[in-house]
């Protein structure tokens, strides 16, 4: 496990360039709940829908979440990806993509160190696999903690309504009944 930890850590910018559009287009099928089948596991799964603050077109990032109270917490590297920090200060309304739901939001990044540390531990404790490709150790206290996850932006995310229609999570869906055929017409015929 610690091999395939390391190997994540060191192609993480290139996996995730290649992941995220891959669990986007999941999340768009209707397959975002099989995410967060075992978040014991693999951690819950969320994405956020932001927005470019050069041209402002719509961003997908899928990200490992925690929710507290009806307040969602989540992370990303600000070395893999630093635009959503700058993105959500230009711009904090949000759209969320939740296992129960599709929700419009109120994004602010956490900067006090008093409020990010029990922040982060609690995410962390819903997210084992997070904390282990991350690399940071949840027994760590104190300075040692808090330098370890320096690098990390904590958003914060209210819920403010629920959004439907079908540029949201599941919108694709109608797309299985054509892939289901494909599947089936792919299977080699007997001959009689």
């Amino acid at each position: 496990m610690d091999l395939i930890i390391d190997l994540i850590n060191r192609y993480q910018p290139m996996i995730e360039k290649i992941l995220n559009p891959v669990v986007v287009i999941l999340w768009r099928l209707g397959l975002g709940r099989l995410f967060n089948i075992l978040p014991a596991v693999a951690g819950r799964t969320m994405i956020i829908k932001h927005y470019d603050l050069k041209n402002g077109t719509p961003i997908f990032t899928p990200v490992n979440f925690s929710e507290r109270e009806n307040v969602i917490i989540c992370s990303t590297h600000q070395r893999s990806n630093p635009e959503l920090g700058q993105n959500l200060m230009a711009n904090s309304q949000v759209e969320i993509w939740l296992p129960d739901g599709w929700y419009a939001g109120q994004a602010d990044l956490v900067e006090l160190p008093s409020d990010r540390l029990p922040l982060l531990q609690s995410l962390f404790s819903d997210n084992p696999l997070l904390a282990r490709i991350t690399g940071i150790d949840m027994q760590a206290e104190g300075e040692e903690f808090e330098s370890a996850v320096n690098d990390l932006s904590i958003v914060r995310i209210t819920r403010q309504s629920p959004r439907t229609g079908v540029n949201g999570p599941g919108g694709l869906s109608w797309l299985w009944p054509f892939i289901l055929v494909f599947v089936l017409g792919l299977r080699p015929r007997r001959r009689r």
